[in-house]
């Protein structure tokens, strides 16, 4: 089965990662892997999220980019 990868720029905050993970556990998205890290100016987050069943997470990018936190999101092959 192909991973997809879900490459998301958000606002930095303590609450980042827990806001992500929660998006994804409503919504039964099977994460494999989800790693982030602070940019230079240390204002925004750059996370990773590999998810193991490509068909859960089919067309979840606007919703991410609707979330308040979210700046950017995309898929990375």
């Amino acid at each position: 089965m192909n991973n997809h990868t879900l490459v998301i720029r958000a606002k930095k905050h303590a609450g980042t990662i827990t806001t992500l993970a929660s998006f994804f556990s409503r919504r039964n998205i099977d994460v494999e892997k989800m790693s982030c890290s602070a940019d230079n100016c240390g204002a925004e987050m750059l996370c990773t999220v590999k998810c193991s069943s490509p068909a859960s997470v089919t067309n979840i990018v606007p919703h991410l980019n609707n979330m308040h936190d979210v700046i950017d999101a995309y898929y990375s092959e």
